[in-house]
């Protein structure tokens, strides 16, 4: 659980809010959308309800879109230095 003061930093690659953006600006997304098939995807369907995003799949709109549903009132994204292929993004209760 996350104590009332808390913070919950989530690292994931940075994505575009489409596929054919994420193939255009990644130069990786070829490959990782294939990996994605095999791993990330079904990992991401397995549980009941899950959406199945898989790589490149979380946008940092459609992150904060998330976290604020499931009840998190502060969320902000951010790039942390070392890792700039990345989104991070910081949310509390």
């Amino acid at each position: 659980a996350l104590a009332p003061d808390g913070v919950w930093i989530v690292v994931d690659l940075t994505a575009q809010n489409d596929a054919s953006e994420n193939i255009t600006r990644h130069p990786g997304a070829g490959t990782y959308y294939g990996i994605s098939v095999c791993l990330c995807l079904p990992s991401g369907l397995s549980a009941e309800g899950g959406k199945g995003l898989g790589t490149l799949g979380f946008p940092a709109k459609l992150g904060e879109e998330m976290f604020r549903s499931c009840g998190f009132s502060r969320v902000r994204s951010f790039k942390m230095p070392g890792l700039e292929k990345n989104t991070c993004f910081e949310i509390q209760i």
